[in-house]
This record gives C-alpha cells, structure tokens and sequence, in this order.
C-alpha cells in the first residue's frame, strides 16, 4: 500500500463515521463548499480549496466522480447534507 492510498483510507474510515460525516459536512459548509455565491476574495478561494482538498485526499475529488458531482448540483443545493449522509451510508455499506 502506497502512502496515498494510506491517507486515503485513513481520511475516508474517519469521515464514514457517523460523526466524521457530520464534521465533514461542518467544514465544508464552513469553507463555503455549498455556497452560491461567487466567490472573488483570494482568501475565499483558499478556503474553498480545503474543502475540495479534503475531498481529493479521501478519493472522492476525481475525474472518475466528476458525473456524481455535477449531478449533485444539477439537482440544487436542496438536501445537499442529506444526499452527502447517503453517500457515506451507501459507501460505508460497500465495504
């Protein structure tokens, strides 16, 4: 097992726990993830990289995810939380 897949595995056991999927959806709402509105300010920017970071980090921030993704927000914003909490439970299930 490489380094990579390592982090991987360990940022994705965390954030598949109950209380990881909470403090995930926390941070990413926190660095304005789900925000709408364009974000200008470089460190806003920045901010919005952490999030997208983390989610790199965990596998999920991939060409191969990038349908998923963009349904997500085809569909709107509304019940993003709830659809991120199933997505954990339908990974967490997977495995």
């Amino acid at each position: 097992m490489t380094n990579e897949d390592r982090i991987e595995t360990l940022y994705t056991r965390v954030f598949s726990t109950e209380e990881g999927k909470q403090v995930l959806a926390d941070i990413l709402n926190d660095v304005g993830f789900f925000s709408l509105h364009d974000m200008n300010e470089p460190a806003d920017i920045a901010r919005l990289n952490v999030g997208r970071r983390i989610l790199s980090k965990m596998g999920r921030w991939t060409e191969d995810n990038l349908f998923d993704i963009t349904q997500v927000y085809v569909a709107g914003h509304k019940g993003f939380f709830k659809r991120l909490l199933l997505i954990g439970r339908r990974f967490r299930d997977d495995k």
